[in-house]
């Protein structure tokens, strides 16, 4: 998901309202925030340039689609235990560290399936715990500090000596991590870049951090470290700490309507599946596998030239310490399909500079490369392929050892497009648009309405592109491929968008009825067309921007579903605004109330008569448990004390019917075929087609009338055709109405000469029989002797067999058609 820049940044003033730590203490992070810009009112413009800088850097990004090398974050974790449990193991700790490097290389074994998301991605980072502390002595990358605090919480006393915690090392050097007791149940919390250098970092909960030792289930996976780590990155929570119209600055994470706890895939909010295994959503730890690409591309704008946290790519602490200089950070870049760049800071006294590299996973290096300047190149590699690559420095007295490993992909791979995304939307049209790909020469584009599984695909060499003709109120998903002459890889996920014209149900102002949603929630909801599991809205859900539609005039369907542990009598009550004024009246606009009921699904059926006005407005529905109701009934606009209430955008149609009636009669004054049918009232239009029996092209014909004349000269002769019409309802179609095939006329004219060079056997017969000429005949039909057609038969040769079926015995005109002309003969039919 992503929104425009500016809301983005007014959302990061509204943090006091976001905080969600009430509600499940997973995370701190957001409260922590909210205290911080209490006590540093400059906070916000700090965090709003650095936004604007990774804003800056994202568009920069176009077209670069593998310009990222894996980078290597030092790391000290600081130990402050008040009891010997909560001086935690160096197992542990190495435990935690190994969790962190598997997350953000996607490397852990449950990752998420490409085939699942496809915008799961290597975050290329790694953790390394630090082997020089800030005095320039070894150590581990542990410290340990006894307290005589029995927990702390959000205020930061863990981050200094004064308070019985630990303080920081340099924060532009290490990623500081404090393990202790935190209150109240809190997990963890970090601090987001442009925070106070002194109490910079991550802070987790000794019972949450790593997989051994004292890490309890269902957080006992260290994915609370990966998530606080998220946030010291700059990733916010997948929902945006807000509804369904607040955003996380990542494209490619879907929108979602809060956070998910547990373990729930396949949850729906917001018109499009949450993605509930995200690091940054709330789920339990066995839930949490998948970072996106566009939240690494978040991230790295960190370490751009310029960024919040360069500084720490040049700290040079995860290399023991040895008498030689050792090198500061590696830059890298691929310029094309074979080429890497290489290029570092000068150390001082240092003549040269050694070399190596190899495709990820192979075990020999390419060695023997050195060189006194401070750059190289690396040229005849393979297309998209990932190298590993050493830098060492070479003293006069001894060979450094090589240490840091950086990776990097050469180019060519013709990855999806990134950040693809709406760029504009009206009633009918959007104007979508994406980053471009090096080597792509052109993308295929498709999208499909949410309600729809059929895509609707084009082509352009452009990477933005205006879609015509939708419809109004709907969401739409698209998604693009790259085309190259190397590769071609699959579709960018989907990026979800609505259009407008929603009419009253956006641009009216409803009340907001409060709820819980703990106990007790809407989980499930079906009227008709308007099918939606949503799960937990935590009292209230508003899905009031796309529409979906109800018939009038037609019983609907009705399931409603209760989620939640608590089992208890509760009740339902469905609202409709039918006069479209912005208010549900209970006396006249409850369309529904189900009493007292028991069990967690409740199905019936709806009826809508055809005497409300069509078009759309808004649905409500809303359920309590009613032991905590006080005896008050459910009201449109109330508050439940266990309970929630959802709304929704109904598009009221009427069911297109199919027009009844229809006959085709010839015309012989005017020599033409007319075709008449009954119409449907609340048809836009309708469409006739027609075609010959044996054809399979039809003949399609749109017309606002209810009548259509068809020249007989447009029509074969003595053919047999087929009929139909259907009415059209926008966006909606009837089936169609047919008639019996139709035979058109015989025109040539009579010949009685020719029936005596026409033959005619047996004569009498009891079922096939011949007709044989001395020219091609093109027809032969059938008459009773009251001129019914009973038979007919095309040909186009001289000689005709006939199977004229189970006719009755007696005497028949037969018809035979030539080019010459026609003529009769009589056949007399004995029966089969």
């Amino acid at each position: 998901m992503y929104l425009r820049p500016l809301l983005f940044l007014l959302w990061l003033g509204l943090t006091s309202l976001s905080s969600l730590i009430a509600q499940d203490t997973r995370c701190g992070t957001m409260d922590y925030l909210h205290q911080q810009e209490l006590a540093d009112p400059d906070l916000p413009q700090r965090m709003a340039a650095i936004e604007r800088f990774t804003q800056e850097y994202q568009q920069s990004q176009a077209g670069r689609d593998n310009d990222v090398t894996v980078i290597t974050i030092p790391v000290v974790v600081h130990v402050v235990y008040n009891t010997a449990v909560e001086n935690i193991s160096e197992a542990q700790v190495i435990s935690q560290i190994d969790i962190l490097n598997e997350d953000f290389r996607r490397l852990n074994a449950d990752t998420t399936a490409s085939s699942q998301w496809a915008q799961a991605a290597d975050f290329q980072m790694e953790f390394c715990l630090a082997k020089i502390d800030p005095d320039g002595f070894p150590t581990n990358g542990i410290t340990r500090t006894p307290t005589n605090v029995s927990s702390f919480n959000t205020n930061n006393g863990v981050k200094f000596d004064a308070q019985g915690g630990k303080d920081a090392w340099p924060s532009d050097t290490y990623l500081n991590i404090w393990v202790c007791d935190l209150g109240n149940g809190l997990l963890g919390y970090a601090q987001f870049p442009g925070g106070n250098p002194a109490t910079d970092g991550v802070v987790i909960n000794y019972q949450y951090f790593g997989r051994v030792g004292t890490a309890s289930p269902p957080f006992h996976l260290g994915r609370t470290a990966t998530h606080e780590v998220g946030h010291w990155l700059n990733l916010r929570h997948i929902w945006g700490d807000g509804g369904c119209g607040v955003d996380d600055g990542v494209a490619d994470t879907p929108l979602s309507d809060g956070p998910n706890y547990g373990c729930n895939p396949g949850h729906v909010s917001c018109g499009s599946v949450d993605m509930v295994e995200n690091y940054m959503d709330y789920g339990d730890d066995i839930c949490l596998t998948a970072f996106t690409a566009g939240q690494r591309e978040r991230s790295m704008a960190l370490f751009a030239p310029g960024g919040a946290r360069e500084s720490i790519l040049s700290a040079n602490v995860c290399c023991p310490a040895t008498s030689c200089p050792r090198l500061g950070s590696l830059d890298l870049s691929s310029p094309d399909d074979s080429t890497i760049l290489l290029s570092w800071a000068a150390v001082d006294s240092q003549p040269s500079y050694q070399i190596r590299y190899r495709p990820l996973g192979d075990s020999l290096w390419t060695e023997g490369l050195s060189t006194t300047n401070t750059s190289f190149t690396l040229d005849e590699l393979r297309i998209c392929t990932t190298y590993e690559i050493q830098v060492a420095t070479a003293c006069q007295a001894d060979t450094n050892t090589y240490c840091a490993t950086y990776q990097m992909r050469t180019r060519g791979c013709c990855e999806p497009p990134a950040q693809t995304q709406l760029l504009a939307s009206a009633a009918t049209i959007a104007q979508i648009n994406w980053r471009s790909v090096y080597g792509a020469h052109a993308y295929e584009v498709r999208y499909r309405l949410l309600t729809d599984t059929t895509w609707n695909y084009f082509s352009t060499a452009d990477t933005t592109l205006i879609l015509l003709d939708l419809e109004t109120c709907a969401g739409y998903a698209f998604q693009v491929k790259s085309l190259c002459d190397t590769l071609t890889q699959d579709y960018s996920p989907e990026t979800i968008f609505y259009t407008k014209g929603c009419e009253s149900c956006t641009d009216l102002t409803y009340c907001t009825p409060t709820g819980s949603g703990n106990l007790m929630w809407i989980d499930k909801i079906q009227i008709g067309g308007l099918n939606w599991t949503s799960g937990t809205d935590l009292g209230y859900g508003d899905r009031g921007n796309f529409s979906t539609p109800l018939y009038l005039d037609s019983l609907q369907q009705l399931v409603l579903r209760r989620g939640g542990s608590f089992s208890a009598p509760h009740s339902w009550a469905i609202w409709l605004d039918i006069n479209r004024d912005g208010v549900f009246h209970d006396s006249t606009e409850r369309i529904y109330d189900s009493g007292e009921v028991s069990g967690d699904s409740l199905m019936g059926q709806l009826f809508l008569p055809d005497s409300l006005p069509s078009g759309r407005t808004r649905l409500r529905i809303g359920a309590q448990i009613t032991a905590f109701s006080g005896g008050n009934t459910l009201t449109a606009c109330g508050t439940v004390v266990q309970g929630e209430y959802e709304d929704y955008c109904v598009d009221l149609r009427y069911i297109c019917k199919a027009p009844a009636s229809m006959t085709v009669a010839y015309d012989s004054l005017n020599a033409s075929y007319e075709v008449a049918w009954a119409g449907y009232a609340f048809s836009n239009d309708y469409l006739l087609q027609y075609r010959e029996e044996n054809d399979t092209v039809w003949t399609e014909v749109p017309l606002v009338d209810t009548a259509y004349s068809i020249p007989a000269a447009d029509l074969q002769p003595c053919a047999r055709y087929l009929f139909g019409v259907r009415s059209q309802c926008f966006p909606e179609q009837s089936i169609f109405t047919t008639t019996d095939t139709v035979l058109t006329r015989c025109t040539t004219s009579l010949d009685p000469l020719l029936a005596r060079e026409i033959n005619l056997y047996p004569n009498p017969t009891q079922g096939t029989w011949t007709v044989k000429a001395p020219l091609d005949i093109s027809a032969v039909v059938v008459y009773d002797l009251m001129g019914r057609q009973v038979f007919s038969q095309r040909g186009n040769r001289s000689e005709l067999i006939i199977q004229s079926g189970r006719l009755p015995a007696g005497m028949y005109l037969v018809e035979i058609h030539t080019d010459r002309g026609r003529t009769l003969k009589r056949l007399q039919y004995a029966g089969q």
